[in-house]
């Protein structure tokens, strides 16, 4: 009787670490495939932020060549009728950056080189910043790494001006 106690105790004590060891091996599998689908997830999402980064930073490249831009941003004394035509070019193209842009924003303005604003999107209302914050934006902004500067017309991601 001993002896037949003593052996189904033994196989119970095996199965009981055959079960042990088919649950970890399933936890072991389960955990491996939510990180994969985490990493995924992750990476994803840094592909789709990066994108967006690009956009954005193309779509302010592309302000940097429009005429109306450059004209209002290093022509002095325009034209009452070129410099409204101008601001009405520069409105869509600030328009058209707040719809594209991968992070929604708030204000699209084009500012000069004092930090004075010159133009924002149709959407916009108009934030007023004080100037002296204004211009320690654009020096900010002129030294930043994600800038697009070129000439005396620098670009960030939050403003178009001139430094």
């Amino acid at each position: 009787m001993r002896q037949l106690a003593l052996c189904g105790l033994v196989v119970s004590l095996l199965l009981g670490g055959i079960a042990v060891f088919e649950t970890n091996e399933s936890v072991s599998t389960r955990r491996n495939e939510q990180d994969r689908s985490l990493q995924s997830a992750v990476a994803s999402e840094l592909s789709l932020i990066s994108g967006g980064e690009r956009q954005t930073t193309t779509a302010l490249s592309l302000m940097l060549v429009n005429p109306a831009v450059r004209q209002l941003l290093t022509t002095r004394g325009l034209a009452a009728r070129a410099r409204s035509q101008d601001i009405a070019a520069t409105r869509l193209a600030l328009a058209t950056i707040q719809r594209s842009s991968f992070v929604r924003l708030t204000a699209a303005c084009l500012d000069d080189g004092s930090g004075r604003q010159i133009v924002c999107g149709p959407t916009t209302r108009a934030p007023v910043f004080p100037l002296s914050l204004s211009r320690q934006f654009l020096s900010l902004a002129g030294s930043a790494l994600v800038s697009a500067c070129t000439g005396t017309v620098c670009a960030t991601p939050v403003t178009v001006s001139v430094p």
